[in-house]
């Protein structure tokens, strides 16, 4: 049986910033980036931090919708080190990666992705635990000034759905 790891819900409001809410990341050794766009239009930069007391090596993996590998990269982090990286700038195949996971090899992390366009911006915390349960989506707003966009992903398999 699947289970949705994360269900990223993003509000945008056409004319300026914008509010996304999701699950709470916590430490861990795998994290999961729901949405990724790098087009014309948007970009997406990711970000992985070292909160563990040791380095912390692994390989940040990049999927298509259909849950396929599109491109991978490692990554090495210092102790309390940080890594920012723009999916448009850092992969050669950027426009098919749809979501990421980060898999560490050793020690624990926490990250986040920010999405971008010109005039709006979203913040998605990284997702390290699964949800379970019911999952309430508390709006839903579609019109002029506003669009919603809900990401869900599945951990077996690792599959993309957009809604």
């Amino acid at each position: 049986m699947c289970k949705i790891v994360q269900l990223a819900v993003i509000c945008i409001a056409l004319s300026f910033a914008s509010i996304v809410f999701g699950s709470s990341s916590v430490p861990n050794d795998l994290l999961y980036f729901p949405h990724i766009a790098s087009d014309a239009t948007w970009e997406t930069e990711i970000g992985i931090i070292n909160v563990d007391n040791t380095q912390v090596t692994g390989t940040l993996y990049g999927y298509d919708n259909a849950g396929s590998l599109v491109e991978s990269i490692a990554i090495s982090l210092a102790v309390g080190g940080r890594k920012s990286l723009v999916v448009g700038e850092a992969f050669q195949n950027h426009s098919q990666i749809s979501n990421m996971k980060f898999v560490a090899e050793n020690g624990l992390c926490s990250g986040y992705e920010k999405l971008y366009a010109y005039g709006n911006r979203v913040a998605i915390l990284a997702v390290s635990t699964e949800n379970s349960g019911n999952i309430y989506v508390s709006h839903i707003a579609s019109n002029s000034q506003w669009w919603t966009r809900l990401a869900s992903l599945y951990s077996i398999p690792l599959i993309a759905l957009r809604i």
